[in-house]
C-alpha cells in the first residue's frame, strides 16, 4: 500500500506539473482534437529562465519514473500456482500445478484408479509427493501410482515412518526400494521447495513419538499477505501446538484438518488462522458422517461467509489459482 501511494504521488505531482504548460505546449485544431505544438517546446530550451524550469521538470519526472519502477515488487518465481484439491471420495489429495511441473501432498486411497485421476491432468512427472501420514485414505492411492503400469516418474517421497500402520509402512518401503525413489523424513523447520518457493513443514516435531493422525505432516507457504495451510489429519491437541508455536499463523486458503470431523477444528484455531477459503475433502454419505455439522458451524463463524466453504463430496475436485503478489481465487 505504501508503494502504492509513493507511486501515485509521482504520476499525479509530475502530471500537475506538466499541466501548467498544456495550454501552451498543445493548440487546439478543433473542439475536440489537440495537436502538440513542437515549435512552443523547442523554444523552451531556447529561453535560460524557462529552460531551467524545464530542465528540472524534465529530470523530476525521470527520477519520479526510475523509482516508480524500481519500487514495484518483483514477482515470485513460479508466480502462479494451480492448487487442486482432488475428489479421491473418502481421503485426501493435494495436486499443486506450476508451469507445467506438478508435485502431491497426499494420494488418497487405494482401489480408486488414482492413477487416472492424475493422467487426466497429463501428470508424467512429480517433483515430489509428500506423504502426510500413514493411513489408507491419505497414502493407499501411492500403491497404485508407484505400480508398473501407472509409468509415473517420482523425484522423490517425504514421509514419516510410522510402526504402528505396519501393513502400509511395509508396503511403501518395499515399493520405494524396488523402484529406487529417493525418500527421506519431513520434520518441522525443514523447507520443501516448488517452482522457486518454500513449503515450511510445521509439524511433527522429532522429539515426539507420535502416531496415526497426530504424525501428520504440516505444511504452510506464506506469500505477501497470502498463505496456504496443509494439515492432514491433525486433531484438537495438534492444533493446539501449532499455536503455540505459531500463535500468529495464518491461513488464506485451508484444509479442513481431518475430513471436518468433531476431533479436530477447535474454534481458537480456525478464528486465529484468519481464513478466506477453507476446502473439506471427503466422500458423499461417508459412513464417518465427515464433515461434522459442528465443524461447519465453527467454519461459517470464523470465515463468516458459508459460500467459502468447499467440499470435495458436493463440488467434486476444487481449483485454486494462486497468483503471488496478487492473490488466491477460485480457478475459471
Amino acid at each position: 500500500q505504501t508503494l502504492s501511494l509513493m507511486r501515485f504521488f509521482f504520476l499525479y505531482f509530475g502530471n500537475c506539473i506538466v499541466n501548467l504548460q498544456y495550454y501552451q505546449l498543445f493548440k487546439v485544431r478543433k473542439k475536440t482534437e489537440f495537436v502538440f505544438n513542437f515549435d512552443f517546446f523547442c523554444s523552451l530550451f531556447r529561453e535560460k529562465s524557462v529552460y531551467i524550469s524545464m530542465k528540472t521538470i524534465i529530470i523530476f519526472l525521470f527520477c519520479a519514473s526510475l523509482l516508480a519502477c524500481t519500487l514495484a515488487p518483483e514477482d515470485s518465481s513460479g508466480d502462479t500456482w494451480n492448487i487442486h484439491f482432488l475428489d479421491v471420495g473418502q481421503g485426501l489429495s493435494v495436486l499443486f500445478e506450476s508451469n507445467g511441473k506438478f508435485a502431491l501432498y497426499d494420494t488418497g486411497p487405494d482401489s480408486i484408479h488414482f492413477e487416472r485421476i492424475l493422467k487426466s491432468f497429463n501428470v508424467d512427472t512429480l517433483e515430489w509427493i509428500v506423504l502426510s501420514h500413514l493411513h489408507r485414505d491419505h497414502a493407499g492411492g501411492f500403491l497404485e501410482i508407484t505400480q508398473d503400469s501407472a509409468d509415473f516418474f517420482i523425484k522423490h517421497v517425504f514421509w514419516n515412518k510410522d510402526s504402528s500402520q505396519y501393513w502400509l509402512l511395509d508396503s511403501i518401503q518395499k515399493l520405494l526400494s524396488i523402484k529406487e525413489i529417493p525418500n527421506s523424513s519431513l520434520y518441522k523447520g525443514e523447507k520443501i521447495q516448488f517452482e522457486g518457493n518454500s513449503l515450511n513443514t510445521l509439524w511433527p516435531v522429532p522429539e515426539k513419538q507420535l502416531t496415526e493422525n497426530a504424525s501428520s505432516i504440516v505444511l504452510h507457504l506464506k506469500s505477501g499477505n497470502e498463505s496456504l495451510l496443509l494439515t492432514g489429519d491433525i486433531e484438537k491437541e495438534e492444533e493446539k501446538n501449532l499455536l503455540e508455536f505459531y500463535p500468529t499463523l495464518n491461513a488464506s486458503l485451508f484444509q479442513v484438518p481431518h475430513h471436518g470431523a468433531e476431533t479436530s477444528s477447535s474454534l481458537k484455531f480456525l478464528e486465529t488462522l484468519q481464513i478466506q477459503f477453507a476446502v473439506v475433502s471427503n466422500a458423499k454419505k461417508n459412513p464417518y458422517g465427515h464433515p461434522a455439522k459442528e465443524t461447519l458451524k465453527k467454519l461459517e463463524a470464523a470465515i463468516g461467509q458459508a459460500e467459502n466453504i468447499f467440499r470435495t463430496d458436493t463440488l467434486g475436485s476444487i481449483c485454486f489459482t494462486w497468483e503471488f503478489n496478487v492473490g488466491i481465487w477460485r480457478c475459471q
